[in-house]
């Protein structure tokens, strides 16, 4: 039945009494009267249950399958039968209490308080609203501290992978990982992640393989877990574990058990914190991260005081190595400690957890090679002290050594701006260090870190899990002045060791001197930018000092930039002079641009960037596409000096994607970038039409997935936090797409397991005219044939939507059969008017088989053959 008739209907059967109707119902409207089949969406309050099939009338509806509606509802065990009982009845459609489509209005609207069961059927949205007595309902389903694992969910494997590659002719770097989740009951999963990297530089390579996470854990009442295997710090810096940051303990990677309360159930808002990245850049460079020799990210950027995108970084606590590299050549490395976790109310709870094992001796980092195991043992609690402030203590035993943290955070709002600070302390057996971070905001940005960790004599200790003495500071403001924004950046970094952690250099840049010296930076820079007509003029200035070792670099520099931009496109050119007194002036030239374009969830981007001075000129090319089979991105730079007539090449590349493997299928899916516990969700297309780009389903990580005829896709989500993929319609003008599936999919489903969406698609068209015999008598009430519910109205007129290829309309009055030709009438936008059309008398033989075949069709000749 059309919304239409559908709403005429239950109007009329709203305004008259049901007597009335049963007393003498027109011959013409029996049919629209009778009891028929729908689809519609079911929500209990609020929330979907799917798309379900319904017996209508314009006064009740009856669920076709009750026991599939009742099996993604939480209902107390001892009221199931009960509730089974009540679902097999009729429900009044109460239509007068519907929002009618608009659902904004809470209480006047879409609600009904009951005992038993009822429901409101909106026929504008095609819903039916659930309402069921809390006597029946899981106490555990309304609580609102915790949120609800959904019940529709699947087991699969799951698994993304990302792969990084560089190539500066001498050196190369492969770094392939992965991340895997296997559910396997309603509480508990495996995860798996991995990496293996391959370096080579002069000929001498250095491959490594590592298999960072190999656990089975089970979650027991929303608050609590159990986990054991091969276990890495990851898990505990998020809130899965409750959210530990420690930035000095040491926490070797052990196979073991561990133990602990999660926060990953309670309804908080959930953000990360890291550590500042700041880089001070004196010229367009490309920098790299890597952790061990794990390539992470490459990231390029223009001359000033920079702030990496920590986004792209891994949770955990660990030293960061940056390679700056500028005309492809490396010009420095750094290597900064770095922390990264997640921050939440749920800080505001109190967390413990214990875990013990053999500590994992694949990179000599904890203990010297040896043929026996040597154990750890590591525990940390966190207790708030007030709204804002909380204390974490730590303690680890490593072979036999102890080492305890102790830290305080403290994020307020102070005067008008917002204050974060972590202030931590080691006390340990041949090691201490602390550490002290800093950031405050009100209108200007001002930030602050410290950390300081040392062995005794500078010398080795495997337990603590580095060896030497290591000082950094680093601190930036940045303010808005007069329409200018100034940032003082500084960095001061003290190290000392007496031995290389490894024995391959991956440039062969440094020799064993550069474990014990002192570097210091300081950067001043000042940018504007002044908007006219669609272009941007942006001056900066510069200053800035550096000594390291014995060398000195003063200097300064200024630049312009002209920019024009739209939506998909930008045109930079730009001109700088830096000047420096360790080295040379230099002035430079670069242009600029990027262009991109979005089609149908198709993500496409191409960017090119020429710059030139006196001694150097290099061209990049870099582009990326993402889709729903992944994120792919490449660059390739050339560098040509003119002093020596020799030039190299630089080539960086990165793919990340995803797939999910379930009891009924392969699934492919797109990137899982930054997702360290693995979901997702499974969409399933069918139609009756060959079509692409039928649906379009939001929600996804990269962006919108377009899905056509009998396509299937995974989209990964985060495990553990509230997710939505909405589904539309993706309408173009030819034809009308209906989609028969829940428009908004809300989740929250566990690592390993992922939720099935399955959407049916029907393509139509509108075919709206009058039917005549030749006589040119309008064939007023007679059955239309092709598509179920309609008649032809007084004039004989019809409006119908159809969803066959047949191009011959079959009509039914009493007993005669007539067949129209519909002709080959312009389609717009979904409609067709066929105007008035003569209709020629036929017998049953004409029809087609499948009409034959219809039972409607059956019943109808059966009816009009009696009369």
């Amino acid at each position: 039945m059309t919304k239409k008739n559908t709403l005429y209907i239950t109007i009329i059967a709203m305004l008259t009494p049901y007597s009335v109707f049963s007393g003498d119902i027109p011959n013409s409207f029996r049919d629209l009267w009778g009891e028929q089949d729908e689809f519609y969406e079911v929500k209990l309050y609020g929330q979907t249950l799917g798309i379900h099939r319904i017996k209508t009338t314009p006064t009740h509806i009856k669920f076709y399958s009750p026991e599939s509606i009742l099996d993604k509802i939480n209902v107390k065990k001892e009221k199931e039968k009960k509730l089974s009982v009540l679902f097999t009845n009729s429900f009044s459609r109460n239509g007068n209490m519907s929002c009618q489509g608009n659902a904004t209005i809470q209480y006047n609207c879409n609600y009904i308080k009951t005992k038993s069961v009822d429901v409101i059927v909106d026929d504008v949205d095609n819903v039916v609203n659930l309402f069921i007595g809390n006597e029946f309902l899981d106490s555990e389903a309304h609580n609102d501290e915790y949120h609800q694992l959904s019940r529709n969910v699947k087991k699969a494997f799951i698994q993304s992978q990302t792969i990084n590659v560089s190539d500066s002719g001498k050196y190369k770097s492969l770094s392939i990982s992965g991340n895997s989740a296997l559910g396997i009951t309603d509480t508990s999963y495996a995860v798996l992640n991995w990496w293996m990297n391959y370096n080579k530089f002069n000929g001498y390579s250095n491959n490594e393989r590592t298999i960072n996470s190999l656990y089975f854990r089970h979650d027991l009442d929303k608050r609590y877990y159990y986990q054991f295997g091969r276990m890495d710090r990851t898990d505990l810096s998020q809130s899965i574990s409750g959210n530990f940051n420690f930035n000095l303990l040491p926490l070797p990677d052990i196979d073991g058990i561990r133990t602990g309360t999660t926060q990953s159930y309670i309804k908080n808002t959930d953000k990360f914190i890291a550590s500042p990245v700041t880089v001070m850049l004196t010229n367009f460079s490309r920098v790299e991260a890597f952790r061990n020799n794990q390539l992470l990210g490459v990231w390029y950027l223009d001359s000033g005081v920079n702030e990496l995108d920590t986004a792209r970084l891994p949770y955990g606590s660990y030293d960061l190595k940056l390679k700056i590299f500028e005309n492809t050549q490396l010009v420095r490395e750094e290597i900064i400690p770095f922390n990264k976790g997640r921050s939440s109310i749920g800080d505001m709870q109190w967390d413990v957890f214990i875990q013990g094992g053999n500590i994992i001796n694949d990179k000599d980092r904890y203990i010297e090679k040896q043929n026996n195991h040597k154990s750890s043992v590591n525990a940390g609690l966190r207790l708030p002290i007030t709204k804002n402030i909380s204390v974490q203590q730590g303690a680890s035993v490593i072979d036999n050594k102890n080492y305890y943290e102790g830290s305080l955070k403290w994020n307020s709002g102070i005067l008008s701006g917002s204050l974060n600070s972590e202030f931590s302390f080691l006390w340990g057996d041949n090691a201490k260090g602390n550490y002290q971070s800093i950031s405050y905001t009100d209108g200007f940005s001002l930030s602050f870190y410290h950390n300081d960790k040392r062995v005794d004599n500078c010398g080795r200790n495997y337990n603590a899990g580095w060896s030497g003495c290591y000082e950094s500071y680093s601190a930036s403001l940045s303010i808005p002045l007069l329409g200018w924004t100034s940032t003082l950046g500084y960095s001061d970094t003290y190290s000392e060791s007496v031995y290389k952690n490894h024995i391959l250099s991956e440039y062969g840049f440094y020799n064993q001197n550069i474990y014990k010296g002192r570097t210091q930076r300081w950067q001043l820079t000042s940018s504007t930018s002044l908007k006219w007509m669609d272009y941007n003029f942006m001056p900066a200035i510069g200053i800035y000092n550096s000594e390291q070792r014995q060398l000195t670099d003063k200097g300064g520099y200024i630049s312009v930039t002209l920019t024009r931009a739209s939506r998909e496109n930008s045109l930079n050119a730009g001109y700088s002079y830096n000047y420096s007194r360790g080295k040379y002036s230099s002035n430079e030239l670069f242009v600029d641009g990027y262009m991109t374009s979005t089609n149908n969830g198709d993500y496409h981007e191409v960017r090119m960037r020429f710059n030139k001075n006196r001694h150097n000129a290099e061209g990049r090319l870099s582009g990326r596409i993402n889709n729903r089979f992944g994120d792919l991105n490449g660059s390739f730079s050339m560098n040509k000096n003119r002093n020596t007539n020799s030039s190299n090449h630089s080539l960086t590349g990165g793919y990340n994607s995803s797939f999910a493997l379930t009891s009924d299928g392969f699934y492919w899916g797109g990137s899982a970038s930054g997702l360290t516990k693995l979901a997702g969700g499974i969409i399933k297309v069918k139609s009756n039409d060959t079509k692409k780009n039928l649906v379009k389903v939001t929600g996804a990580l990269y962006g919108d997935y377009s899905l056509g005829s009998n396509d299937n896709a995974f989209i990964p989500v985060p495990a553990l936090t509230p997710a939505s993929l909405i589904i539309e319609d993706n309408n173009y003008g030819d034809k009308n797409i209906s989609v028969l599936a829940p428009t908004n999919n809300d989740m929250f489903i566990l690592p390993g397991n992922v939720y099935p969406v399955e959407i049916e698609t029907k393509v139509s068209v509108s075919y709206i005219g009058r039917g005549f015999d030749k006589n040119g008598t309008p064939l007023s009430g007679a059955h239309v044939l092709n598509e179920p519910h309609v008649i032809l109205d007084e004039d004989g007129g019809f409006s119908f939507e159809y969803t066959g290829n047949e191009k011959t309309l079959f009509l039914l009055k009493g007993r005669t059969i007539y067949t129209c030709q519909l002709g080959k009438n312009k389609v717009h936008k979904g409609i067709v008017f066929v105007g008035d059309v003569i209709c020629d008398v036929n017998s049953t033989s004409s029809l087609p088989d499948e009409f034959v075949k219809n039972p409607r069709v059956q019943d109808l000749l059966a009816k009009n053959d009696k009369g």
